[in-house]
């Protein structure tokens, strides 16, 4: 990112973000995380109106980013790899995206239900299983960032499935909830869970430019 873009997106970030933004040791973090808050005041302006110096981007004790519930938008910021990615709704969403990479399996016992752990054992082709397990990833981390708790909700308290439909359900889950997958990247998964049975149907996608 050009130094003088970079400082521009600095601009707008509230000072705590600020000093948080300057303790990361990899700059390509750095860069994630203020394209993130780029990305949500980008949109935020389209879909209310308001300027930046209108809008402050807080964080929940459970460190979930809100803005005024005035305004009445609720989003929801995640990255991976090449992709920072956001999503918007009128009540509570959740987003993630993961890059698709070779994994040690064994991780599923420490962070997935027994369900969810049988459902990906019974997957015998190793690319199924492989793209199985960011699914289920993906879609579990959309929803404890939906339910606006994160890591404090455990992993393995709940449980997602598909039918032969690809429909998705959770069992165990604290509110009522739906999920959507997207194809953004065939080397990347991307879910999202929303309070509302409402998903738009195509993706925006956006330059570092278009942002400015």
């Amino acid at each position: 990112m050009e130094p003088e873009i970079y400082s521009l997106f600095l601009s707008n970030v509230e000072e705590r973000k600020k000093e948080r933004i300057s303790r990361f040791y990899r700059m390509e973090d750095s860069y994630r995380t203020l394209l993130g808050d780029a990305l949500i005041r980008y949109k935020f302006k389209q879909l209310t109106g308001f300027h930046n110096n209108q809008m402050k981007i807080e964080l929940s004790s459970y460190g979930k980013p809100y803005t005024d519930p005035s305004f009445g938008v609720h989003f929801n910021i995640a990255h991976s790899g090449d992709w920072v990615v956001s999503v918007f709704g009128e009540t509570n969403v959740g987003i993630d995206i993961e890059e698709i990479k070779p994994i040690n399996f064994e991780i599923a016992k420490k962070y997935f239900s027994s369900r969810e752990i049988t459902d990906l054992t019974n997957l015998i082709d190793i690319d199924k299983k492989l793209f199985y397990f960011y699914d289920l990833w993906t879609l579990k981390e959309s929803y404890i960032k939906a339910i606006g708790r994160g890591l404090f909700i455990p992993l393995n308290s709940f449980s997602i499935f598909m039918n032969s439909s690809k429909e998705i359900f959770i069992d165990g889950a604290e509110n009522t909830v739906f999920f959507k997958q997207y194809n953004l990247d065939c080397s990347y998964k991307l879910s999202v869970c929303s309070y509302l049975y409402e998903f738009t149907n195509t993706i925006e996608q956006c330059t570092v430019y278009d942002l400015i």
